[in-house]
């Protein structure tokens, strides 16, 4: 359940958020300038796309409610587009530092580098949970007691 809630709302938000700073660079971007956003023009997004994320998230939450057994692949999923989201802006400021200027072309480079790392990241969780569950079946996947 404690796993659920995390790539949930919470997880899920955080994703929402980096997509809306992303769509306010890729769409915001000021003309003149190299890498820079306006921070009225990135904000709106930032919210409204936590609050998305977190919708979606509270459906994530509530299917691994109701079907544990989708858990381990939502995990993957959530960290490889998570992964995407966290390094896309890192892309897009790198692809316009060039001489050439190509912001769109390093957000999408940028994102298929975090998502191979999140997709990683996602099969190294799966390796951890299967080891455990081998280890002793009843506390795998389960919250540490306090």
């Amino acid at each position: 359940m404690y796993r659920a809630l995390l790539i949930g709302p919470v997880a899920c938000a955080v994703i929402g958020g980096a997509a809306g700073v992303c769509l306010a660079m890729l769409y915001r971007q000021e003309p003149n300038e190299r890498a820079h956003v306006y921070l009225d023009d990135s904000l709106p997004l930032l919210v409204s796309g936590a609050v998305l994320g977190c919708l979606v998230g509270a459906c994530i939450f509530a299917a691994c409610s109701r079907w544990p057994w989708v858990l381990p692949g939502l995990i993957v999923l959530v960290m490889t587009v998570m992964g995407a989201a966290i390094v896309a802006p890192f892309g897009w400021i790198a692809g316009d530092m060039g001489r050439a200027r190509m912001p769109r072309e390093g957000m999408a480079v940028g994102a298929a580098i975090g998502a191979a790392g999140g997709l990683v990241c996602g099969g190294v969780q799966l390796l951890i949970d299967w080891l455990r569950h081998r280890a002793d079946p009843d506390v795998a996947g389960e919250r540490p007691r306090d």
